[in-house]
């Protein structure tokens, strides 16, 4: 009997681990595609600025030169 009341509890407590850790690996993974995310989105930001940047001197100059 006290074997059973044993092997229960353990198997409860795996079951309590189990799940714990499933909810912080999707913790993780959330956090992980937040951040993915970010960069994709800041790394879109920076190659607009990019060909902004580049546009404008052109523009500047062929209305300078006009």
């Amino acid at each position: 009997m006290k074997e059973f009341l044993l092997v229960a509890l353990f198997l409860i407590l795996k079951a309590i681990g189990l799940v714990i850790m499933g909810a912080l690996l999707a913790i993780g993974f959330a956090f992980g595609a937040g951040i993915v995310t970010s960069v994709k989105e800041s790394f879109k930001r920076v190659q607009r600025q990019r060909k902004e940047k580049q546009n404008d001197p052109a523009a500047e100059s062929s209305a300078g030169n006009a």
